[in-house]
């Protein structure tokens, strides 16, 4: 979406209209209410125009919300070759600070149609913030590259000194970073200089008396973000104020 126009749905006098489709499409639709869950680097960035304009509380807390980025390298292998209780490391002065580790058992890549990778074994390692900036800059081959030779350290022995790198073992690599992505250009939100308490609660806060407008998504949650579970719950959250707003509409109330 590039529009969102709720000015009449204030007033109680039409729809909130939302207009701009994927790819630039001109389309357009009509609400009662709506949920907005873009991150902020979106909302920050201009690319959906808010009329009215979103509350001063609401962009001033946008201001100091900054969107991180986050890069994954994910490896794939034919065998496991580290302990059966490995999951996970944080190797914080190496290449890869975050790694962990999960198998594809043959039974569950059939029933997944992913028999590619049938019986094979991955490493995800995880890099953030100015590291995956810097990892941004790198070949994608030196990437893997190095992560290979931080596996074979990690986990070589004298009689297998190269467990991840050798030929028989490793089988490809992909590399992909967070801030490429159009429609996130980042992975997580954290505070920036004169982050003030509430500031996410502001920007989650609902728009209107009665509310239009709803905002959900990582950044809005005061207590566990940043993280997967935030962005869930908070959609839930949203779904559910949406639906106690429709409650009260019908019964002639006005207060969220």
């Amino acid at each position: 979406m590039r529009r969102v126009d709720y000015s009449a749905a204030l007033r109680g006098a039409g729809p909130v209209v939302v207009t701009g489709g994927p790819g630039g499409a001109a389309e357009t639709l009509r609400c009662r209410r709506l949920i907005v869950t873009v991150p902020v680097s979106i909302l920050q960035a201009g690319d959906i125009a808010f009329a009215p304009p979103l509350p001063l509380r609401k962009r001033s807390a946008l201001g100091r919300i900054r969107m991180s980025t986050a890069s994954k390298v994910i490896l794939s292998f034919r065998r496991p070759f580290w302990p059966n209780d490995f999951f996970d490391a944080c190797c914080m002065h190496a290449f890869l600070p975050e790694l962990w580790v999960t198998t594809y058992p043959a039974t569950a890549a059939k029933a997944e149609g992913t028999a590619e990778v049938e019986g094979q074994a991955v490493v995800v390692g995880f890099v953030a913030g100015e590291r995956a900036v810097a990892l941004e800059a790198l070949a994608d081959a030196e990437v893997i590259a190095r992560a290979l030779h931080q596996l074979d350290a990690m986990f070589g022995s004298a009689t297998d000194p190269a467990p991840a790198s050798a030929p028989a073992s490793f089988v490809t690599g992909l590399v992909h970073h967070w801030r490429a992505e159009p429609f996130i250009r980042g992975a997580y939100s954290v505070p920036g200089a004169g982050v003030l308490p509430g500031d996410r609660e502001a920007l989650g806060a609902p728009v209107g008396d009665p509310p239009v407008l709803f905002f959900a998504g990582e950044a809005t949650h005061a207590g566990v973000n940043p993280c997967m579970q935030a962005a869930l719950e908070t959609g839930a959250l949203a779904a559910a104020r949406v639906c106690f707003a429709e409650k009260l509409a019908q019964d002639g109330g006005s207060k969220l």
